[in-house]
């Protein structure tokens, strides 16, 4: 019972160590990549849902219609309605705001890569050779983050 003991004391005590948490700059990326990707969607959803308003907003409201000039002698004259420039003030504000989304989802993207890169890299882990420990190396992953 001792030996038993014995054995899983020294076996514990030459096995590598789990590395389990995650390094607080891996955490911040991507904390900030997923607020970005949030505040992307908000534009974009933003966006269609206020062109979609301005195009249903086109043509209604009352009609009216402004003298131009003439040509020969014939008066001309424009037709507009009251709501045109609120339905173009909707329609620009989400197209711009759609446009906005872009280089927002193409930061959240670079800050993506940039927490999950990985690197192929050789550690060294204690290994039992002719009843002596030697430390060899051992090929392994590791999160190589780049400032």
């Amino acid at each position: 019972m001792v030996f038993v003991i014995f054995l899983a004391v020294s076996v514990t005590g030459v096995c590598q160590p789990g590395n389990t948490t995650i390094s607080p700059i891996k955490i911040d990326y991507l904390k900030k990549s997923k607020n970005q990707k949030r505040t992307a969607l908000i534009l974009l959803g933003g966006g269609v849902i206020c062109t979609a308003t301005g195009m249903l907003l086109i043509n209604t409201g009352k009609e009216m219609q402004e003298s131009t000039g003439s040509i020969w002698g014939i008066p001309t004259y424009s037709t507009y309605h009251k709501n045109d420039g609120i339905s173009a003030a909707f329609g620009m504000t989400g197209i711009l705001s759609m446009l906005t989304s872009i280089p927002i989802f193409l930061a959240s993207h670079r800050n993506k890569k940039k927490a999950m890169r990985l690197t192929f890299k050789t550690e060294t882990a204690p290994q039992l050779q002719k009843s002596s420990f030697v430390n060899r190396p051992v090929p392994s992953f590791a999160l190589r983050i780049s400032l």
